[in-house]
Parts: C-alpha cells; sequence; structure tokens
C-alpha cells in the first residue's frame, strides 16, 4: 500500500506563504509508517501536529510503499479465502466468549452450592451430572 492510498482524500490543499499540501495529524497518524514518513518528508510539522508538504514532494514520494499488513479477510483475491478468514475469525471469537460464559456459569454453580441450593436441583437445572455439579462446588 502507498501513502497515498492510506491518506486518500484526507489531505487539504492551502496558500499560506506559498502552495502547501496539509495532513492533519489524525491521518497522519493512522499508521506509524505514516506518520514516520510525513516526519521524514513533509516541510514542517505545525504546533498542532498537522504537516505540511510541498506539492512537487508529495508527486514525488506519495507512491512510497507503506508496511501493512496482510488481512485475508479483506486483501485476499479469492472470495471463498476471504470467507473462510472471515468464518474462522467467528469462530475464534465465539470460543473465547464460550469460554467466558462457562467460567461465568461455574462460579454461579459455586455461589448457588455455597448458598445451600441444593446440588441435584442444579444438576437438573443444568443438565450437568450430579458428580459434575458436586465438583464444581468444591472449594
Amino acid at each position: 500500500m502507498t501513502v497515498r492510498e492510506m491518506i486518500g482524500d484526507q489531505l487539504r490543499r492551502t496558500r499560506r506563504y506559498g502552495e502547501w499540501i496539509e495532513i492533519d495529524k489524525e491521518t497522519a497518524s493512522i499508521h506509524v509508517d505514516v506518520l514516520t514518513w510525513c516526519r521524514r518528508n513533509c516541510n514542517s510539522e505545525l504546533p498542532s501536529g498537522t504537516f505540511r508538504i510541498g506539492p512537487r514532494v508529495w508527486d514525488a514520494r506519495a507512491d512510497d510503499g507503506v508496511d501493512y499488513p496482510y488481512i485475508p479477510a479483506i486483501d485476499d483475491p479469492s472470495a471463498t479465502i476471504r470467507e473462510l478468514a472471515e468464518a474462522e475469525l467467528h469462530r475464534r471469537e465465539l470460543e473465547v466468549a464460550f469460554r467466558k460464559a462457562t467460567v461465568t456459569r461455574n462460579e454461579l454453580i459455586r455461589r448457588a452450592g455455597e448458598e445451600g441450593h441444593s446440588r441435584r436441583r442444579l444438576a437438573r437445572l443444568l443438565g450437568l451430572s450430579f458428580g459434575r455439579i458436586q465438583q464444581l462446588t468444591q472449594p
């Protein structure tokens, strides 16, 4: 990806003491390599964090490459690979949510045991064996 592609239409042309292209602080900070590029190639950095670069320098350097990560769900040319990457991401998110839900459930089982609720009742309620409830309610 190039600096021009990363910044897109977030440039502003201005005529103050000459013609300049301005790149605001937020745009320059979208990626560490873009910020580094701005600091290396721009003529000045204003107190507001905005960078100014001459139009000729911009035209000559805007196509410099930026090390941008490859994201299969977005960048792969194959629709099947993009769908597969998206499905895997979704599966992993669900797996994390399942683990968190299990921890919460087990804590609540322990608390119910401490409150004196019947282990058999908890087993029926949750569809677990009495032995599993016994294990989860042990300190």
